[in-house]
């Protein structure tokens, strides 16, 4: 029995923006260009 495959490419980006010492740091995911997981992370740098 043969089976049919679909291969699906999708482009993953991981930014982090840091905001100094004084604010927590934000990671965000996008797939495809669209976002999507928004994380808090510990206070910048």
């Amino acid at each position: 029995m043969a089976r049919d495959r679909t291969v699906t490419e999708v482009t993953v980006d991981d930014w982090t923006f840091n905001f100094g010492p004084d604010r927590f740091q934000y990671r965000l995911l996008l797939e495809d260009g669209r976002v999507t997981r928004i994380e808090s992370l510990d206070y910048g740098y």
